[in-house]
């Protein structure tokens, strides 16, 4: 599709959840919980207090988006 054609050529980074692998994950919880900034019937956008860390190697296929926490003393780390 030309969508696809468009985030591939211009490098664009993209993911993909498979649901059946248990590496494959979505914290479907912790989105729910964030206050939304819109939503209608078919989206919901949501902003963290703090940006999340995404990783991301196209080359060997592995990526990691790690959300952001508060730490002790309120320092901050990365779940």
């Amino acid at each position: 599709s030309h969508f696809f054609h468009n985030l591939t050529s211009l490098g664009i980074g993209y993911f993909t959840v498979d649901c059946r692998n248990e590496r494959h994950f979505v914290d479907w919880e912790w989105l729910c919980r964030l206050p939304a900034v819109a939503e209608t019937a078919h989206f919901r956008h949501v902003r963290t207090e703090r940006p999340l860390d995404i990783l991301m190697d196209g080359r060997r296929g592995t990526s990691l988006i790690r959300k952001p926490s508060k730490g002790t003393a309120g320092e901050e780390r990365t779940q």
